[in-house]
């Protein structure tokens, strides 16, 4: 209510304020047309029921270009660019994030069929004290759950999609390999500035890092995406190897992180033996690598540079608060 009031204050009160008017103003702004396209495009995902869904994503070169018409972004990105110099060597860096939101009443019964997986993204050279606020974070897209669900890889076939659509496009716009030149005026004077863009991070609880990367978590015998010798404490197999660690263990020092080929390599043989062993084989194998297979799964994706173990980053809020240590330690 004090915000809403303090709107009020600082901005007036609209002349419209109907739902009616609302609607009408987002559709307008939906039709955005910029130098690089239609602000929102449609992806067409493939459900398996063999039926075609289509979804809206804001394109994130029309958004940055129509974004850098206001004052106050266009003094953050060339403060930006100051600061860290974006060029043809040295790309920005993208965070994506992905958490599944309800605007459900979260006390209700019964299924919640509003439940939607939203993925945002945002630059980290923008730094801690901007990416703190949610002004700095642009919704890619929002799918409805019950959709994921019956779609052929679920929401890593939606990132993966957005990634080939409307960031890394072969056909279209490439925020990687080409890039925009972005025109700010602040303060009177025009300054232009490359704006490149790479993946860097993506950042989300345990939950979504595993929807987006394809990794079984606690369902396979090795639980850590970032450790290829950590197994679940539960089995028996660091007694039989001693080169094993159990998921309990502290011994920082003798766990081995994975790297960016050794997950890549994992993900190819799954691929390569798909077809060719008996199902329960199969499905054995996954669980012992600790990865699950599915060619439209957004690491199967040619369209730039797959880095997973660089970009993997536990959303702290979720270790440490929501269901984290802190209420563990405190509860117990």
């Amino acid at each position: 209510m004090s915000e809403i009031l303090r709107a009020a204050k600082d901005d007036g009160v609209p002349d419209a304020i109907s739902r009616s008017t609302f609607w009408r103003d987002r559709k307008q702004t939906a039709r955005t047309e910029t130098p690089y396209g239609p602000l929102i495009q449609i992806v067409s995902l493939r459900l398996n029921t063999d039926v075609m869904h289509d979804i809206g994503v804001i394109a994130p070169m029309p958004l940055l270009w129509a974004l850098a018409r206001e004052d106050n972004f266009a003094r953050l990105l060339l403060r930006t660019h100051q600061q860290t110099p974006c060029t043809l060597d040295a790309a920005w860096t993208i965070v994506l994030y992905c958490d599944e939101v309800s605007p459900s009443n979260p006390l209700a019964s019964g299924p919640d069929h509003r439940k939607v997986q939203a993925i945002y993204w945002s630059i980290a050279e923008f730094g801690q004290g901007v990416l703190c606020s949610e002004y700095v974070w642009f919704v890619l897209t929002a799918v409805r759950s019950e959709i994921c669900a019956i779609l052929d890889g679920g929401v890593s076939n939606v990132i993966r999609e957005c990634l080939e659509r409307v960031f890394f496009s072969s056909s279209g716009h490439n925020v990687e390999t080409a890039g925009m030149i972005q025109t700010l005026r602040v303060g009177g004077v025009d300054f232009s500035v490359l704006i490149r863009l790479q993946i860097g991070t993506i950042v989300a609880d345990e939950l979504a890092l595993k929807d987006i990367l394809c990794f079984k978590g606690h369902a396979g015998l090795k639980p850590c995406c970032c450790c290829s010798r950590l197994v679940l404490h539960r089995s028996a197999l660091a007694d039989s190897d001693r080169r094993l660690l159990t998921s309990t263990s502290l011994d920082f020092t003798n766990m081995t992180q994975h790297t960016n080929a050794s997950i890549i390599a994992i993900l190819v043989r799954l691929r390569d033996a798909r077809g060719t062993i008996a199902k329960s084989k199969y499905t054995d194998l996954e669980s012992m690598l600790g990865w699950n297979f599915n060619p439209n799964m957004m690491l199967m994706s040619t369209c730039t540079v797959m880095k997973p173990a660089e970009w993997i980053m536990y959303d702290w809020m979720h270790v440490y608060i929501v269901k984290g240590i802190f209420n563990s330690e405190v509860g117990r």
